[in-house]
Order: structure tokens, then C-alpha cells, then sequence
């Protein structure tokens, strides 16, 4: 096996973290480790007050030092309350009578990063966008190429991370003695993983990952990613609820004698 093509994916949420280790073939790739941590130090706040048992959480996940599994790079996902979506429009002149050229729309494009990064919080950083809608002057267009008009606008939605958060779990992987590829959102992620080469990607897809405490949705249309929001509140609300309003002193077994997944 060649060592090199050995990559990890590492999900910190709220009541665990997760490890992903795997192999990129020519046309797949190849889940070679997976494993899961419970902790709760991955929780808002809690990190950098507890970085050595967070630092150890992660280690958790990792292959044995026997599995001749050598991580090259980590990709560190994050999602719930270190993210927020940021939108955007920015718009340049063409000279009047000239269509639209890949150049001019390769233009607008990267000028949406410097007119999202205006809109981030403070103590964010942008992650990912995507350009969403185009304007040849006041009408809409899905593609511009080849439209005539005297400006050319985009209206985009990125992606950004808290940057304190962020460079706290990159220091926890540096600790675990693994070095970070990037930083990526998992709603995004998840969503372009799911409507790739699928029928939906040309409808409305809606992706709902609920978690311990924090529930993403992402939407996607076309293909492109146009809303994606967290809200506190997940699994654990579920279970309370249940406890309390019907006063289940065992709700996971409640859980699994009424609930139900159908496939439709």
C-alpha cells in the first residue's frame, strides 16, 4: 500500500469526535478506519479548558500504531455553532454591446470572496461560498455567458468558522501529532456528497443532520448550496422530551419500540 494516499477526515461535535481514515483510489475511495470517541469536551467553550482530554479523545480515534496506517493529512470538519452562512452581492460594468465572456464571469466569481468577507461576523473566517445567481444588468440568469448588458452581478453564500474555535482543534489534531489539510464545513460536505451523480441534484434537496445537541440543515439546489443553518437542539432535546412528557424513565427504549424509519 502506498502510504501517501492515507487521509483523515476528523469530526469534533458536541458528545464525540470522530476519525475517518481512508485511501483515494482512481475512481473511489476506500474507508480503511473508522472509529468514535464520547467525550464532551468538543462542546462550545469547553475546549480550550480542557485541551489535554480532548487532545486524548482524539488519539482515541486513531489506528493503532501497528496498523502501518500513516496519516499524510487531516481534513477537519465542523459544523453547529462553530459555523455560520454569510450572503453577498458584487457587481462590475461591461462595456455596453459586449457578451458575456468566461473571463468576465471568472471575474465576478472571485470578487464574491472579498464582498463575503465584508459581511463575516467578527472572529470569523470564510470557509467555502458558492456563487449562486447571476444578473446581466437587471434580469436573472442562470448562466451569463453570452448575455449582453452594461454590468454583471453575483449574489453568493459562503460558509464561515469561528476562528479561536477553529485554531483550538487544529491544535488539538498538531498535539495528536496530526497535521490539518484544510477546514471544512460538514453541511456542505454532506450535501454535495449526497446529490452528486444523483436525479436530485437537479431539484430541491434538503439535508438534516441531527446531532447530540446541535441540528444542521442544509438546502441545495441545482447543485449549488443555498441556505445552510444550525440550531441548538438535537438528540438530547429529543430524549428529554420524552423523559419528561411521557414520563419515560427508560425513553431510549421508547425509542425503539415506537419509532420508526419508512423509506417512501
Amino acid at each position: 500500500m502506498n502510504e501517501s494516499n492515507y487521509f483523515a477526515v476528523t469530526l469534533p461535535e458536541s458528545s464525540k469526535v470522530v476519525t475517518i481514515v481512508a485511501r483515494k483510489n482512481t475512481d473511489s475511495i476506500e474507508i480503511l478506519h473508522h472509529a468514535v470517541s464520547r467525550t464532551e469536551h468538543f462542546m462550545g467553550g469547553k475546549i480550550e479548558n480542557a485541551l489535554p482530554d480532548a487532545v486524548q479523545a482524539i488519539r482515541h480515534t486513531l489506528p493503532p500504531c501497528d496498523s502501518n496506517l500513516v496519516v499524510e493529512a487531516t481534513y477537519l470538519g465542523i459544523s453547529g455553532a462553530l459555523s455560520v452562512q454569510v450572503n453577498a452581492e458584487n457587481t462590475i460594468t461591461i462595456p455596453p454591446h459586449r457578451e458575456i465572456t468566461q473571463k468576465d464571469k471568472d471575474l465576478i466569481d472571485e470578487s464574491a470572496v472579498p464582498a463575503l468577507n465584508n459581511q463575516l461576523p467578527i472572529g470569523y473566517q470564510l470557509l467555502d461560498y458558492v456563487p449562486l445567481h447571476y444578473y446581466v444588468g437587471p434580469e436573472e440568469k442562470l448562466n451569463p455567458l453570452g448575455h449582453r448588458g452594461d454590468s454583471l452581478t453575483v449574489s453568493a453564500v459562503g460558509v464561515a468558522g469561528h476562528s479561536r474555535g477553529i485554531n483550538a482543534l487544529v491544535d488539538c489534531l498538531s498535539r495528536a501529532s496530526l497535521e490539518t489539510a484544510e477546514t471544512i464545513p460538514t453541511a456542505t460536505a454532506a450535501v454535495h456528497s449526497t446529490v452528486a451523480g444523483r436525479d436530485e441534484k437537479h431539484q430541491a434537496v434538503a439535508l438534516i443532520d441531527i446531532g447530540h445537541s446541535v441540528t444542521t440543515v442544509a438546502v441545495c439546489v441545482n447543485g449549488k448550496i443555498i441556505s445552510s443553518r444550525s440550531f441548538q437542539s438535537g438528540g438530547a432535546n429529543v430524549t428529554q422530551d420524552i423523559r419528561e412528557i411521557l414520563q419515560a424513565k427508560d425513553p431510549e427504549s421508547v425509542k425503539i419500540k415506537y419509532g420508526s424509519c419508512v423509506p417512501s
